[in-house]
């Protein structure tokens, strides 16, 4: 039996409008024989989402709102790494069979085949193995917005220097309401690539991702998502989107390991690239002394030399974790957070809010900026006075402060921010 078998993961409980039972998880032993699976066929009472917060190593010493930047990986995805790299030391064997195990795994969450998938290190290194597959040449255009991550804009800015390529920027509505006429009308006949955020890191916005890989489809333009913010905290098909790339990181919304991500390359696609590194693993057929070479035609071109299968079997078990909760239960819990933190901080006439306060255009994060104190002066004072652990927002140019709702969150955490942020904005 596996370390997390989700038909065993959990053991029922029952939940009514309060909770009626509630059988603890053993998830914290790597060799632990029990698992408990809770009755999700109704709403989930707080004491399960408190009783949650127990299978964490996450210190009590302070508040953390930061998991859009790094997920708290859950005792099981701990425990997992640790034992899978004893096993792997205790025969020396690299065991890559958890590799295509957990292949399947992740694909299977996100809706698509395993050949679709890639295993790499985060979003950033997706973005760039995407980048430098493509074949631009000088004056082709690459469309981002003044939001993305460095790590989505960044690879394409190295490009401009080595290629000559023309990367191009839009500033977003952040109503949410206009992006996608915004984006339609900074198409050229010279863009090739578009590069967008599903969510975007700096205000949690939700960008009208579908129908902007339609017209990149339509149009004959590369659509390369980063899907970072969304992975893990909402329902991601990628069967139904369909991009050209979507690259994610396994360390932030999975409550992954660090130095576990992917990118899905979409079928039609692995004909027309070529991985900027190669080595086992990434070719078909290989002859040297015939100096013979030809990558497979699957994702996994993007991979090469020898892997750490333990942190991909880790990452296995945090995609484990999540489908025994369920993602969209999931997505409730931190819609359902963000809304309270909104609801209190649209109370407070010295805060700004800069998540779109329609909930088709945001999820889990919210933004934020108290008039006159700038963001670096509020991100210190909630982690030196009031103990909680924020990330300050520069992209865009919008000095604020964004808060992520994770499932470890809680209400009264959100209200003692409410409260926090009140006491700032008055001093």
């Amino acid at each position: 039996m596996g370390l997390f078998d989700r038909r065993k993961f959990l053991q029922r409980a029952l939940f009514t409008g309060s909770l009626l039972g509630f059988i603890p998880w053993h998830l914290g032993q790597a060799n632990s024989k029990k698992s408990f699976k809770p009755d999700f066929s109704v709403p989930l009472a707080e004491n399960f989402w408190s009783e949650l917060r127990k299978q964490f190593y996450l210190t009590n010493s302070r508040t953390y709102f930061n998991t859009a930047g790094l997920g708290a990986a859950p005792k099981v995805v701990v425990d997992t790494l640790q034992q899978k790299t004893i096993d792997m030391a205790t025969i020396a064997d690299t065991h890559h069979r958890y590799i295509e195990k957990n292949r399947e795994k992740v694909a299977e969450f996100l809706g698509t085949e395993a050949s679709s998938i890639a295993f790499t290190r985060n979003t950033t290194e997706s973005i760039n193995l995407a980048a430098q597959s493509i074949p631009l040449e000088p004056g082709d255009e690459v469309l981002l917005s003044t939001h993305e991550h460095i790590g989505g804009a960044a690879p394409w800015l190295a490009l401009k220097e080595k290629k000559g390529i023309t990367v191009k920027l839009f500033d977003l509505d952040l109503t949410g309401n206009n992006n996608l006429e915004l984006f339609q009308q900074h198409i050229t006949n010279k863009t090739k690539v578009v590069c967008l955020s599903h969510i975007t890191c700096s205000t949690g916005l939700v960008l009208p991702i579908k129908a902007i890989i339609d017209y990149c489809r339509q149009h004959s333009i590369i659509s390369c998502i980063d899907g970072a913010q969304a992975v893990g905290m909402v329902p991601v098909d990628l069967s139904a989107l369909q991009p050209d790339f979507y690259a994610f990181s396994g360390h932030k919304w999975l409550l992954g390991p660090i130095e576990t991500g992917g990118l899905f390359i979409h079928k039609s696609t692995l004909d027309k690239i070529a991985p900027p590194f190669t080595g086992a693993y990434s070719i078909d057929s290989y002859d040297l002394p015939a100096q013979l070479l030809e990558y497979n035609k699957r994702a996994e071109m993007m991979e090469y030399g020898t892997r750490n299968a333990a942190q991909i079997a880790a990452l296995g078990s945090a995609i484990d974790f999540l489908t025994a909760i369920g993602i969209e239960k999931i997505e409730s819990r931190g819609r359902g957070l963000a809304e309270q933190l909104k609801t209190g901080l649209n109370k407070n006439s010295k805060v700004e809010l800069l998540t779109p306060a329609n909930p088709h255009y945001s999820a889990s994060i919210v933004t934020f900026k108290i008039k006159d104190i700038p963001y670096l002066k509020v991100q210190e004072t909630l982690g030196k006075e009031h103990k909680m652990r924020v990330r300050g927002v520069y992209e865009g140019q919008i000095d604020a402060i964004r808060i992520s709702c994770a499932i470890y969150n809680s209400p009264d955490e959100i209200n003692t921010l409410v409260d926090a942020i009140g006491k700032i904005s008055n001093d």
